[in-house]
């Protein structure tokens, strides 16, 4: 007889926890191997999902507080005063 349980018939709670369990980074004292694997994985998930559309945050340079944009296609890191200037480059690069 197989003990194979489908996972459409496990409670969604313990079918959580056993993806959490299989996700889970391994601990200090693993494999370095597993470690360099695991650190591959998810630079490789960072790749795939991110793209080629710009990343935009809000930071603060003393009392001022400015809008960094990096442009991947071109590698560019670029700096704004104000959040119209962000837009405006934003529908220059889409429609330019």
């Amino acid at each position: 007889m197989n003990s194979y349980t489908n996972s459409n018939q496990l409670p969604l709670e313990q079918q959580r926890r056993h993806l959490e369990a299989l996700l889970q980074t391994p601990s200090s004292s693993g494999n370095g191997l597993s470690q360099a694997l695991t650190q591959m994985g998810k630079g490789l998930v960072h790749w795939l999902t991110s793209g080629s559309q710009p990343r935009i945050t809000q930071i603060q340079r003393g009392d001022t507080e400015m809008w960094k944009v990096y442009d991947p296609i071109d590698s560019q890191v670029l700096y704004f005063d104000h959040e119209d200037q962000v837009r405006a480059w934003l529908d220059d690069r889409h429609n330019g």
